[in-house]
């Protein structure tokens, strides 16, 4: 179930927070662009 699937990856996340928590800014980067050229598109298609 997703229940017990998502509990044993949250435990697995948690485990290691200096190797899991740490936020790739180029990646991150990329994504917040992607999401802009989302909304923007939706935008437009929307007018």
């Amino acid at each position: 179930p997703f229940a017990e699937g998502i509990t044993r990856s949250l435990a697995w996340h948690d485990a290691d927070p200096a190797g899991r928590h740490v936020v790739n800014t180029r990646v991150n980067a990329m994504f917040e662009r992607l999401l802009a050229a989302n909304r923007k598109a939706i935008a437009e298609a929307m007018a």
